[in-house]
């Protein structure tokens, strides 16, 4: 099991999609939404998401946990509004980024 954690400014919106990875089985595409401080567990193999944060004004920092280890972690940082992160996974390293234009998925 693996585990979303969003923190940063207290009470920042965010939103955006998250597939799970789960053995064989296809992707699976779930909407989420939140205000930091924030904790999701997820029933997958791995995970990789695509937010958008409120405020341009904020901080919003994403972390994957897998077995109580961070594997991840990754900060949109003023005045970016995107991020992604990815755990490891079928499309290969963990990994993330930060951007003002909406990024496309890989």
């Amino acid at each position: 099991m693996l585990q979303l954690e969003f923190v940063g400014d207290p009470g920042v919106s965010f939103s955006g999609d998250c597939r799970i990875s789960s053995g064989k089985m296809p992707e699976k595409r779930y909407r989420i939404q939140g205000k930091t401080p924030a904790k999701y567990w997820l029933p997958g193999d791995a995970v990789r998401c695509s937010l958008e944060k409120s405020s341009l004004a904020s901080r919003l920092i994403a972390k994957i946990t897998r077995n109580n280890v961070i594997e991840f972690q990754q900060a949109s940082m003023p005045p970016l509004r995107w991020l992604t992160i990815s755990s490891s996974g079928p499309w290969g390293a963990a990994k993330g980024n930060a951007s003002a234009a909406r990024p496309l998925w890989q």
